[in-house]
């Protein structure tokens, strides 16, 4: 079984999802779970969805655009 490939969202996208920021990232979406629960990354949930601010992600990350 291949391992499907994610893209990273562009830099335009204002709310990324659990998957596009473990890919900005390049950690796992365990990981990234786990961060948003325990407030380590800007998050919100949004009908029972989290969403993660790109720009604050990035800035608290230092990735430029």
């Amino acid at each position: 079984m291949s391992k499907q490939q994610i893209e990273v969202a562009p830099a335009t996208k204002e709310l990324l999802t659990i998957k596009e920021a473990a890919a900005l990232l390049d950690i796992s979406t365990t990981t990234v779970y786990h961060m948003a629960q325990t407030h380590e990354i800007p998050t919100s949930k949004i009908r029972g969805q989290w969403r993660i601010p790109q720009r604050r992600l990035r800035s608290r990350f230092g990735i430029e655009l």
